[in-house]
């Protein structure tokens, strides 16, 4: 490896990198095995810092925060193994078999990221969620706010309660997934951040169908989604109602204290937009949450003025 052996610890597999066959199931994990011993052996090596990104051929240097990767990750490298038809993403999960799991059971509810509502996800998470409402036929889950830092994080949402089901999509940067509703009564979400710079997250929510004498959907929680978020000059809220009514939004800043509201109104059920002029306003840059009213229900979201 160059200049790097004084610092590294080599594994070498059978084969060939250009080749197809030589990746066998049993090398995966014995490989995997022997990573997870040597990263509990006291080296101080972090297994969810395990490369997960797609093969390449020739030189791919990855940063030096990435510790556990191939030869051709590295510079002044001299090997370009292991090659394009290494599978990374299937040697991390074998690597960190053992993923934080949280389960969600009721019929709907809402969820975030680790970083909760006011905050950013951590470095170096892999965790899953599992959202399996009790008797449900189907899960349908609507995201209200998505900022994961672009091509590095990523959140990863299969048809089914595992990760052997199917894979509905893979997400990544600032643009809201579109709803998503599973096929069965489960749906598995996970969550892959790297070893730097974090982002705000997600704010999510689902809603489930269930046999009760007749195919019957639960009533959808109160939601509105923010963007663009972070914003500048301009944001654009969007939400939703079922039935007419008064809606209030209100802005609070970091200690609670409600920076403006916006005028109560009667409205139709419906689509409906509220552009806010962030300069206009003169908004200081920081943190804020913003707070939506509708009748007796409430919704918040976090809104970073930059």
């Amino acid at each position: 490896m160059g200049t790097e052996n004084p610092y590294t610890i080599g594994i070498e597999h059978e084969g060939y990198q250009a080749q197809t066959g030589w990746y066998t199931t049993a090398m995966y994990v014995a490989s995997a095995a022997l990573v997870r011993d040597i990263c509990a052996s006291g080296y101080g090596i972090n297994p969810l810092r395990c490369y997960y990104g797609p093969s390449c051929s020739g030189s791919c240097v990855l940063g030096a925060c990435t510790t556990i990767k191939g030869h051709q990750h590295f510079a002044n490298q001299t090997h370009n193994d292991p090659g394009p038809n290494w599978n990374w993403f299937t040697y991390y999960e074998l690597i960190n078999n053992n993923p934080n799991t949280t389960t969600f059971t009721n019929a709907t509810g809402i969820f975030y990221d680790s970083g909760g509502s006011g905050g950013n996800y951590l470095n170096d998470e892999r965790n899953l969620y599992l959202v399996k409402p009790t008797g449900a036929i189907t899960v349908t889950l609507s995201f209200t706010q998505f900022n994961l830092e672009n091509n590095w994080d990523y959140l990863y949402v299969y048809d089914g309660n595992n990760l052997a089901s199917p894979l509905i999509g893979k997400y990544t940067g600032t643009t809201l997934p579109g709803k998503i509703t599973s096929t069965g009564g489960s749906v598995m979400l996970q969550f892959r951040s790297d070893c730097a710079t974090t982002a705000a997250g997600w704010a999510a929510s689902w809603t489930s169908k269930n046999l009760i004498g007749v195919e019957e959907e639960k009533e959808e929680p109160l939601v509105f989604s923010v963007f663009p978020n972070p914003a500048e000059e301009k944001t654009e809220v969007r939400y939703s109602l079922k039935t007419s009514g008064q809606v209030k939004f209100f802005l609070f800043d970091q200690l609670g204290r409600v920076v403006m509201g916006f005028p109560s109104n009667l409205q139709q059920a419906g689509q409906h937009f509220l552009e806010l002029d962030i300069k206009g306003l003169s908004l200081a840059k920081g943190i804020y949450l913003l707070q939506m009213v509708f009748e007796d229900e409430m919704a918040t979201q976090k809104l970073i003025v930059r």
